[in-house]
């Protein structure tokens, strides 16, 4: 009988009984689908703390593990984990949590147009003062712009601007958090249910009391149904009944209050009238502190802008608020006049917002603030879910880490049991996947832990760096960082967006930049150094220390093609 020609054979031998016992698979592993995140976060405890376990439970060099002293190392590994766990929660996520929620409100209040007034001014607008200062319009300019903004003598004129400016920057305010809360509104249906109650009071009454059109044909409608529903003789009797007249006029309001909010009549006054009163009491709902600090960044940017004839500075300004008559303005302010290099230093600082906004680049940052501006949601709906989901992932922790435990412990009798499927029909199921997902595993394992290592170097050496910069929420951070650096190389850059928010926020464009260097040198670190040490240690790369393939049998003699000696 002739032999077959190797070279004839298939690639891939897809046997019938393979093709049943794949898609099988798949099937099962489509049912779990929804519990991904608790099966992987097992997988890598069990893994983990098996590889521990293994290492704990050994006598010495190159022997094997001691079975006596092995539960008692299985207990010992978990109830640590859980004790560290249950710490870092009490601890640590609550921190993060609280840090993660003030860290959306300060998201929220990003003014953007401060931001780039100062990007403008710090970039463009130096430049182009540099080369304005050399020329010959500097002197003439500096003089008539002190004579300008330091006219201002009179007690009256000062107080009144001053005055002035207080109101303005509380009715920004006003209409900035009345605009957040009609968004938080919106989110959560409350606007819808108050637009209905401000019809039904105004209009809607309204309507009935003038006998509108409207009015009338939702009266004949109740009118009508009522007759048919109760007959025109009970009709008869009820109609001129107080309590039926009550009945018909609830009815009718909520009809004409309903036809009126689908056809949204007067809903942009509705909403104008809402945000105003809204945004005033959360604005005097806001701490003192914050108010202040608030008043003190509209200052410097709004003021030389729409006051630009007010002599005196912020601190100066508290000053005048407290001023009580003539006399003591004089004392206080009239004799304080600022000397030459203070004005010289206004004038520069005026300059460069003048310089950089009329530059013909500018319009290119206005295009960049309105994108960043319509990615905030986004950037705030990420963190939103992220901090609704750390309670989520707490309790898929802690059910993985019992399902590990199980594992873990009844390993020896799971392999013991594994070794009996031998010449069964089950056997033969496990012995087509397991070898392949055994080997898949052990990569995945491997892979994942080594980016868990670098992650964690990474956050760790941003927590320090945000710590001596001066950044605010540094655990939430640092938190968030980790958990974006695994994702292997680009997960420090995904990672920095919020800090540098958070640094663009808290101290402008310079400490925006000294974190941006120290993410740039942790992303270095990690791409020429971390990765490629910890990747390339041996079993990193998916091999299993030369033990061996799980599932795979050694081959027998009369397999090798040779006899035994």
């Amino acid at each position: 009988m002739t032999e077959l020609d190797p070279r004839s054979a298939p690639l891939i031998d897809l046997s019938r009984e393979k093709i049943f016992i794949w898609l099988l698979f798949g099937g099962l592993v489509y049912a779990l689908r929804d519990f991904f995140s608790i099966v992987f976060m097992t997988f890598m405890m069990t893994v983990l703390a098996q590889r521990l376990v293994a290492v704990l439970t050994r006598t010495g060099a190159g022997r094997p593990e001691d079975r006596w002293i092995r539960k008692p190392v299985v207990i010992v590994v978990y109830v640590t984990a859980l004790a560290v766990s249950y710490l870092a929660g009490q601890s640590l996520l609550p921190r993060a949590i609280d840090q993660g929620r003030w860290l959306l409100e300060q998201i929220n209040s990003l003014d953007l147009e401060k931001i780039r007034d100062d990007a403008l001014a710090a970039t463009l607008g130096r430049i182009e003062f540099a080369r304005y200062e050399k020329g010959d319009r500097y002197a003439r300019d500096l003089k008539a712009f002190a004579d300008e903004r330091y006219s201002l003598a009179s007690y009256a004129e000062a107080i009144r601007v001053a005055r002035e400016i207080r109101q303005t920057f509380q009715d920004d305010q006003a209409v900035k958090e009345g605009q957040k809360a009609l968004a938080a509104a919106r989110q959560t249906g409350e606007l819808d249910d108050q637009y209905r109650r401000w019809l039904r009071s105004t209009r809607a009454e309204q309507e009935l009391t003038t006998s509108s059109e409207i009015a009338r044909n939702q009266l004949e409608a109740f009118d009508q149904s009522f007759n048919f529903l109760y007959g025109e003789e009970e009709f008869k009797k009820q109609k001129d009944l107080p309590t039926f007249q009550k009945t018909r006029q609830d009815r009718v309001l909520e009809r004409v209050t309903k036809e009126l909010f689908d056809r949204g009549l007067d809903r942009g006054k509705f909403e104008a009238e809402l945000a105003a009163k809204r945004g005033r009491e959360r604005y005097q709902a806001l701490p003192e502190k914050e108010r202040e600090e608030r008043f003190r960044a509209f200052f410097q940017v709004e003021v030389p802008k729409r006051f630009s004839r007010f002599p005196y500075s912020y601190e100066k300004t508290l000053v005048l608020e407290g001023v009580k008559d003539e006399r003591e303005f004089r004392q206080k302010l009239r004799g304080d006049a600022p000397d030459d290099q203070e004005i010289k230093e206004l004038f520069a600082r005026w300059m460069r917002l003048k310089l950089g906004n009329e530059y013909p680049g500018a319009s290119l940052q206005g295009d960049t603030s309105h994108v960043v501006r319509t990615a905030l949601p986004h950037v705030t709906g990420w963190l939103t879910t992220l901090i609704n989901d750390a309670l989520a992932f707490g309790l898929n922790a802690l059910l993985s880490l019992m399902f590990s435990f199980m594992i873990v412990w009844e390993i020896p009798r799971l392999s013991r049991g594994l070794a009996a499927l031998e010449g069964t029909p089950a056997g033969r199921i496990y012995q087509e996947i397991a070898p392949g997902m055994a080997r898949l595993g052990t990569t995945i394992a491997a892979g994942f832990s080594a980016q868990l290592v670098i992650a964690t170097i990474n956050a760790g050496l941003a927590f320090f760096a945000m710590t001596f910069l001066g950044l605010p929420t540094p655990v939430f951070l640092s938190l968030l960082l980790l958990i974006a650096c695994l994702i292997p190389y680009v997960g420090v850059l995904v990672g920095a967006l919020p800090i540098l928010l958070v640094a663009l926020q808290a101290g402008g464009h310079k400490l925006c930049f000294h974190a941006l260097i120290a993410l740039f040198l942790i992303h270095e670190l990690e791409a020429c150094i971390l990765s490629p040490k910890i990747l390339a240690r041996p079993g990193r790369a998916g091999s299993a220390g030369g033990r061996g393939r799980p599932g795979r049998a050694a081959p027998s003699p009369g397999r090798t093609g040779r006899s035994p000696a």
